[in-house]
């Protein structure tokens, strides 16, 4: 099996991603590769705020920023998504995806079009804080959460942040 496993590290992005054969059997379809940034490196990434809290997303997923709010919108097997120059892209609400609570919903609202191999999505945040660099540690989730972070980091203020998957997101 470990001769069928395709590994690969890219350098720009601090990031591994993983793929196995077996994966796309099961999914009936190739998965996003499994993308999770290494312990212990510096990766630079995009601060957004869901509520009180603070996010962070590898930059080099995120292909591009719209302003949601303005974007036309369209349903597609059930699933919300936006239209972004002729190309429907599935919505991820960030807030309800987390069940953030605390803190006004501004009335506009940026997206991030997050863009893994050929997938792309658009997760809907409060608002962006900016880019910066952070160091990776490890981060193992509670258990009964959902798989959704990569790493976590201490950020320049002392204050713990979580490294969002990206290709969990799209």
């Amino acid at each position: 099996l470990a001769d069928r496993i395709t590994t690969s590290y890219s350098p720009t992005s601090n990031c591994a991603s993983i793929f196995t054969p077996r994966s796309a059997s099961v999914l009936g379809r190739p998965p996003p590769p499994l993308v999770a940034p290494m312990p212990g490196v510096i990766l630079r990434v995009l601060t957004a705020r869901v509520g009180t809290e603070r996010y962070l997303l590898p930059l080099s997923y995120v292909a591009e920023t719209v302003e949601f709010d303005v974007q036309p919108r369209t349903d597609v097997k059930g699933r919300e998504a936006i239209v972004l120059r002729d190309r429907v892209i599935p919505i991820v609400h960030l807030r309800s995806l987390l069940g953030v609570d605390g803190g006004e919903v501004p009335p506009r609202r940026p997206g991030l079009v997050l863009e893994v191999g050929d997938r792309r999505s658009a997760v809907v945040v409060d608002s962006l804080m900016g880019q910066q660099e952070v160091v990776v540690e490890p981060f193992d989730a509670p258990k009964g959460t959902a798989p959704l972070f990569s790493g976590a980091t201490i950020l320049a203020d002392g204050t713990p942040a979580l490294i969002l998957d990206a290709a969990a997101l799209v």
